[in-house]
């Protein structure tokens, strides 16, 4: 009986953490230049149910019937997803794309493509061990519940409108949050922020790689 309770209490404290996620991680920064000409963002769906095979991508919502049932990818600005991990992903790609890496006027010289490849999520369980053990007493004190650290692993291709591969590549992100009573936040909103600063470090070398390979990516989009 005693056992439980102090699993309960640890429970109750790793999910009680009021600190609440600051949105402004949702909005990159590290703009290229100069930009490239406008393109298309799509995200690749069927990396995300991948990842997230638990989340009910079935119930998204789609507000437009432009899918590309061959490599399972959807406009970024045409979906509402459920589930807020995803989603959040979804929306540091589209910002990121319009903001920093293309010119979002004009007519759409081509595609960009996100995917992810892989990813690893990892929780410190000796912290979670000693929260338990202490019924919280160590939590109350200022000793974090929980590290959730994520590495994530994408792709980024940039296609013309004759469908041909102008450039791909390639980074790795890791990001960490930690998961406490008074200065971290519960486990679910560590989880998620997680995943988003792993994406946004990844994001951020794929934007090196496009600054340094633009002439050829400008050339490349330059249908005759």
């Amino acid at each position: 009986m005693k056992r439980t309770l102090l699993l309960m209490l640890a429970s109750i404290l790793i999910l009680a953490s009021c600190r609440t996620i600051d949105l402004g991680l949702l909005k990159p920064s590290g703009q290229i230049s100069p930009l490239l000409p406008a393109l298309e963002a799509e995200f690749d769906m069927y990396s995300l149910e991948k990842l997230f095979p638990n989340h009910q991508f079935t119930d998204a919502t789609y507000t437009s019937t432009n899918v590309d049932i061959n490599s399972q990818t959807v406009n970024v600005t045409r979906i509402n997803q459920v589930d807020a991990t995803p989603n959040d992903l979804i929306t540091l790609f589209d910002r990121d794309v319009k903001n920093n890496i293309t010119n979002p006027y004009g007519e759409k010289q081509g595609r960009i493509i996100c995917r992810i490849a892989a990813s690893d999520h990892q929780n410190n369980y000796f912290l979670r061990l000693f929260s338990v053990l202490s019924g919280g007493t160590l939590n109350l004190l200022g000793m974090p519940f929980d590290i959730s650290k994520n590495q994530i692993d994408i792709d980024v291709e940039i296609l013309n409108n004759n469908n041909e591969l102008v450039g791909r590549y390639t980074a790795i992100g890791k990001g960490k949050e930690l998961c406490s009573l008074y200065y971290g936040h519960n486990y679910f909103s560590a989880r998620r922020i997680a995943y988003v600063e792993a994406f946004k470090v990844a994001m951020t070398d794929i934007k090196r790689q496009i600054q340094n390979n633009h002439q050829h990516i400008v050339d490349g989009l330059t249908i005759e």
